[in-house]
């Protein structure tokens, strides 16, 4: 699923800088869902690793942290970085500009607020939810009144990083529950979705999916999706009758996303990537552009931003350009010390 996890990244990268030769893919918010999906498929797949074996869940966690959190701080240094090496002020940098204009207007406990998700990460999809009121002190359930919240973060896009490790911090008890129990949970979680629609309108203006407690019905998808994965495993013979199945979903799929049935065609996303992960997971190339999906994401806002001092409209191909180079330098560079040291604690035992 490496190709298909980079085309999300692309489409997140589009819906921030433009069509590219007019072609878009998934919507920025849609590609974000079905990244949650697919991480709840992976975290169930790698999960039978740290369930009686040598290793633990702290093990899980420190791995985790270690494919996250020094590339999002080399991010976020860079921002600060840049200007000084480009010689450009920070009030022309578009993401540093609204925090320079604007961090007198705020309280003590904002920026504590502030500082703390941008350092750690963890509760900066707060930002979209709530924004500050005009005397600095206080929090408004609307993200585009008063001081808008989420221009105090200019890795902004980790939001959706901050709702997957509340996902990795639940996950040693979430992959415990039997799959009926799952359902259950998944079942509960839609009707706590349908509540916020009809009574905090404010959260669902500002996306469902990311509030913690209903974005996580995607997560569960993507463990249910993988425990649907030993099906295909164990019918191997019947080739062609799953490659009919794969195919309906898939145009089902698309077709329900071309309508706009948000919660159809995420469900039956769920239902087709256990196919394609069937049939891709022992491929070299998908799994060296699959590398890429990542780093495009954690990058792409940067680059944008930095092309945008010198041309402020188009050129998205050339933002994706610069993003995959970016992309590149960092998993042939920077990637293999962290993977070490990854490895190497996982092989103390």
């Amino acid at each position: 699923m490496g190709i298909l996890r980079t085309l999300l990244a692309i489409s997140v990268l589009i819906a921030h800088s433009g069509s590219i030769f007019g072609i878009r893919l998934y919507d920025g918010n849609t590609a974000v869902i079905l990244f949650f999906v697919i991480s709840g498929f992976y975290m169930q797949l790698i999960s039978k690793k740290y369930i009686n074996t040598k290793y633990n869940w702290m093990d899980f966690y420190f791995s985790r942290l270690l494919r996250i959190y020094p590339y999002y701080i080399i991010v976020l240094l860079s921002t600060f970085i840049i200007p000084i090496i480009l010689n450009f002020s920070y009030k022309d940098f578009g993401l540093t500009s609204y925090i320079v204009n604007n961090y007198h207007n705020l309280s003590f406990i904002s920026v504590i607020f502030i500082i703390f998700s941008n350092l750690f990460i963890l509760g900066m999809e707060w930002s979209f939810i709530f924004s500050i009121g005009s005397s600095g002190t206080e929090f408004i359930f609307n993200p585009m009144q008063g001081i808008p919240l989420w221009m105090f973060f200019p890795v902004g896009q980790a939001w959706s990083i901050s709702l997957e490790l509340l996902f990795y911090g639940l996950f040693p008890l979430l992959v415990k529950l039997k799959t009926k129990n799952l359902f259950i949970l998944l079942f509960c979680i839609y009707i706590l979705h349908f509540i916020i629609i009809l009574y905090i309108p404010e959260i669902y203006n500002s996306g469902t999916h990311r509030f913690f407690l209903t974005a996580l019905r995607f997560f569960l998808m993507g463990m249910l999706s993988c425990r649907l994965y030993s099906f295909i495993t164990e019918n191997k013979e019947q080739k062609f009758f799953i490659l009919k199945i794969f195919v309906i979903l898939l145009l089902l799929h698309l077709f329900f996303y071309a309508l706009g049935f948000q919660e159809i065609y995420v469900i039956l996303f769920a239902l087709f990537i256990p196919f394609l992960f069937h049939w891709t997971k022992k491929s070299s190339i998908d799994n060296y552009i699959g590398e890429y999906s990542f780093y495009i994401y954690i990058w792409h806002i940067f680059v944008l931003y930095t092309f945008r001092i010198y041309i402020e409209k188009g050129g998205a191909i050339i933002v994706l350009l610069f993003t995959i180079v970016l992309s590149y330098f960092t998993i042939k560079y920077i990637s293999p010390y962290f993977e070490s040291v990854r490895i190497k604690f996982g092989s103390r035992k």
